[in-house]
């Protein structure tokens, strides 16, 4: 038999003394070119190696709980690179890293612009209740009542709570939602039913709002310079009439109450 050429590779697999393991090729100077290094709690590194050390291009994914994979790039055993990181469900994670630093500054998941969860992106949301209508283009959920909004995972009713929760999300089937800027967020946002008197933005509320004030202001200015001349009310500024002052001075002559109501 003959010896063994130190600088020929090999499948290899070994277990060392440490609780790691490796699997891949390896010759006298270690681990090379391709392989699977997994460490004693579960975390994987899958990708190249040279003489017995990290190097190039490779994936590290972290087990349970943590379930998320970093798409690396090493040189000699030393991490140059973190060129992406994903979750088990294929959702990316958007993030900065400096040295040993990684900020999440910029990452926008679940957050006030867009609470909807990965899987919600990426494929339709499924219809509230136990009944579940399928059709070709997705989910076709039942119709919803008068100002019911549709969560994914309950409803949300007019009073301001969410009602008919799966057990396996809460044991609580309804809870109220205190936050005023979620409430906005959902009836903005959410499919519905027939809305009455609720689904006004602020932005139209306040329009509708200086709309009323200038109408109001316009038709008291109205009314007061059809008053007659010898009235007290046409020597009073609109700031000091009161409303039981309008009706008196309207009492004081027929003339008055014939011009204006007739």
């Amino acid at each position: 038999m003959g010896k063994q050429n130190p600088n020929e590779k090999c499948p290899h697999s070994v277990l060392y003394p440490t609780g790691s393991n490796f699997k891949g090729n390896s010759n006298s100077l270690g681990m090379q070119d391709f392989g699977l290094y997994t460490y004693p709690d579960g975390t994987r590194y899958l990708g190249q190696f040279l003489n017995n050390r990290f190097h190039g291009t490779g994936t590290i994914e972290l087990p349970s709980p943590h379930c998320v994979s970093f798409s690396v790039l090493h040189r000699h055993g030393e991490l140059i690179e973190i060129q992406s990181m994903t979750f088990n469900d294929n959702l990316p994670v958007e993030f900065d890293w400096k040295g040993e630093t990684m900020t999440f500054d910029n990452w926008n998941y679940c957050t006030a612009k867009d609470r909807r969860f990965c899987a919600e992106k990426s494929r339709p949301m499924e219809a509230v209740g136990p009944h579940k209508f399928k059709s070709r283009e997705g989910p076709n959920p039942p119709p919803l009542g008068r100002n019911i909004f549709d969560l994914g995972f309950g409803k949300f009713n007019r009073r301001g709570c969410v009602t008919g929760m799966p057990t396996h999300i809460s044991k609580t089937r309804q809870f109220h939602v205190d936050c005023p800027e979620m409430r906005e967020w959902i009836q903005n946002n959410c499919r519905h039913g027939e809305l009455k008197n609720i689904h006004l933005s602020q932005e139209t509320r306040a329009q509708f709002a200086r709309q009323i004030i200038e109408n109001n202001l316009e038709n008291e200015k109205s009314f007061l310079e059809e008053l007659p001349s010898e009235s007290n009310l046409a020597r009073k500024s609109p700031s000091c009439l009161s409303a039981k002052e309008m009706r008196l001075g309207l009492g004081e002559t027929s003339d008055s109450y014939s011009s204006i109501f007739l």
